[in-house]
């Protein structure tokens, strides 16, 4: 498994320092690995069965394939809430969040393949067959993501969530649910992920998750997610330690600095 992780991360970085143009036409789900070899590209269309998630806190993982990267990166504490929810988003709001570059109909890829064989010159292609995506499902919860998902701890974030009234309340309350059947420890990890990010350089990113990776893939709660969730096909998965008031903080700091055998080495190119 480590060494999935490791050539998952490999490519990753090799996409993000390639030099020659890397357009994915994407018309499905784009989850956790999905954006790792989508979204480094120097193009990113997405169609209109696109949909972005981030959802590894659910199996007892982490946002990873260089989620500590461009998640903190994202517009105000968007990056903070998608990857502690795990929520899936169309279209529209990747591309106002410029997680996707293009939004194009599908029924125009089979033009954008064509153009390409044909070496026709890349960047004036999208851009003529670009359409506007719409407003997108966020946007009226964006002014509350960036209230309650600024809280100084994963703790406070439900505390925020449970309190919120009036016209989000619905919207909060159904979040709140959704955080609490999540993995406690990986949300923790998560939450410090996002913290950190926005200091850390791709290649410093990736190496981080690599070490977060090797030591979470031998833990129960990770055996536990994967059984639940995918083996499962959905069964509720039992997380030890079962809330987030039973992480202990000072079990989860030494995941992010204690080195692992064999880290991951990237190729300066």
């Amino acid at each position: 498994i480590r060494e999935f992780y490791r050539a998952a991360y490999n490519h990753v970085w090799v996409l993000e320092t390639f030099i020659r143009p890397n357009v994915p036409l994407i018309n499905g789900l784009a989850f956790g690995g999905g954006i790792g070899i989508s979204l480094l590209g120097t193009h990113c269309v997405a169609g209109e069965g696109y949909r972005f998630a981030m959802p590894q806190v659910a199996i007892g993982f982490l946002p990873d394939i260089g989620g500590t990267y461009f998640l903190p990166r994202l517009f105000g504490w968007m990056g903070t809430y998608l990857a502690l929810t795990g929520a899936s988003i169309g279209p529209a709001d990747a591309h106002r969040l410029r997680l996707v570059s293009h939004y194009i109909p599908s029924s125009h890829f089979g033009v954008i393949q064509e153009a390409l064989a044909d070496n026709h010159p890349i960047d004036r292609l999208p851009d003529g067959l670009h359409r506007d995506p719409g407003e997108g499902e966020l946007v009226r919860h964006t002014a509350a993501i960036n209230r309650i998902f600024s809280a100084p701890s994963v703790e406070e974030i439900l505390a925020r969530l449970d309190a919120e009234e009036g016209e989000g309340e619905g919207w909060a309350k159904e979040t709140a649910s959704e955080l609490r059947k999540k993995s406690p420890t990986s949300l923790k990890i998560a939450f410090k992920q996002m913290q950190i990010g926005k200091s850390l350089t791709l290649a410093e990113a990736l190496k981080l998750e690599f070490r977060l990776a090797s030591h979470l893939i031998s833990t129960h709660d990770f055996r536990e997610g994967i059984d639940a969730r995918i083996a499962g096909k959905g069964r509720a998965p039992q997380w030890q330690p079962a809330t987030l008031d039973e992480v202990d903080d000072q079990e989860v700091e030494p995941l992010f600095s204690t080195p692992v055998d064999a880290e991951l080495e990237l190729v300066d190119r």
